[in-house]
């Protein structure tokens, strides 16, 4: 049976995460030990608040992404057929396929949150999720509510049937929302700090690319699934594919769909949560 592992991203992270797997792996503490006694403190010790914090989240949940897969190496005898990350969790399926150690995945992970947190604070935003419509009707409620002048709202992620995220600064946010209500269109605001995904994070695009042509990044040994593409990796396409994918829709249930037209059959969500699993299974569904 071809297995897929998923790899959790932002949201999925919790207080405590990774520390029963710390106590009960010595290949998962390993990756704690060298991330550090700050980050390992983070994960185990750190408040909801502070965990959701961009310039926390983003090092914490991959390196207890890449601990957890270190465990799943060292327990489990399944051969993996290819892997895919939901965008952070995208830069842990790439260290999974040796494009990089974990220690250069860790410091571009640093990186990356860095500049998000700078990009977010210059051009304040939010995220909201958009349920129960198909991904065609999504752009109908958007443009039916209108941008504010000089505003941005785009869709962003495409989770799974039912369930698509627009992301925006906050005053067109603010029109969507109130345009949803009056059209009996339920909607959930996400607990992030920006505009994921969205062009008001393409000032990070040219910062992330110098940073990544800074490592000697490697061919993937399992095939990745992109983000931006919902499509292999290409030879040599890492950089644009990693740099892009910050101001970019993450096309999840493509990803997926596609997984399962190359023949997958089994998937296991390695991470801090079990979201990923939930869109797969309405994914399946439909």
């Amino acid at each position: 049976m071809r297995l897929a592992l998923m790899f959790s991203g932002q949201g999925a992270q919790k207080s405590g995460m990774g520390k029963e797997l710390y106590e009960t792996s010595e290949a998962a503490r390993d990756i704690f030990d060298r991330a550090g006694e700050e980050i390992r403190d983070m994960c185990f010790n750190g408040t909801d608040e502070q965990l959701a914090q961009t310039i926390n989240t983003q090092p914490c949940l991959f390196t207890v992404t890449v601990a957890e897969y270190q465990a799943f190496l060292r327990e489990e005898s399944a051969e993996v057929s290819a892997v895919c990350g939901f965008s952070l969790g995208e830069y842990s399926a790439c260290c999974a396929a040796g494009v990089f150690t974990f220690e250069e995945g860790l410091e571009l992970v640093k990186k990356r949150a860095k500049l998000m947190d700078e990009a977010a604070k210059n051009a304040p935003g939010g995220m909201i999720a958009i349920l129960g419509l198909d991904k065609s009707e999504i752009y109908d409620i958007i443009k039916g509510a209108g941008v504010s002048e000089g505003g941005v709202l785009e869709a962003v992620n495409f989770n799974c049937p039912g369930q698509t995220v627009v992301a925006g600064d906050f005053a067109s946010l603010d029109k969507l929302k109130q345009y949803c209500v009056e059209n009996g269109v339920k909607t959930v605001s996400l607990a992030v700090s920006g505009a994921f995904h969205s062009s008001l994070m393409a000032g990070v695009v040219p910062f992330l690319e110098r940073e990544l042509e800074k490592i000697d990044l490697k061919e993937p040994q399992i095939p990745i699934v992109s983000n931006v593409t919902a499509r292999w990796y290409e030879s040599g396409k890492t950089v644009e594919l990693l740099s892009r994918q910050v101001a970019h829709a993450v096309n999840w249930e493509q990803s997926v769909r596609f997984l399962m037209e190359m023949g997958i059959e089994e998937f296991k969500e390695i991470g801090a949560g079990s979201v990923l699993m939930g869109f797969l299974r309405k994914i399946r569904d439909k």
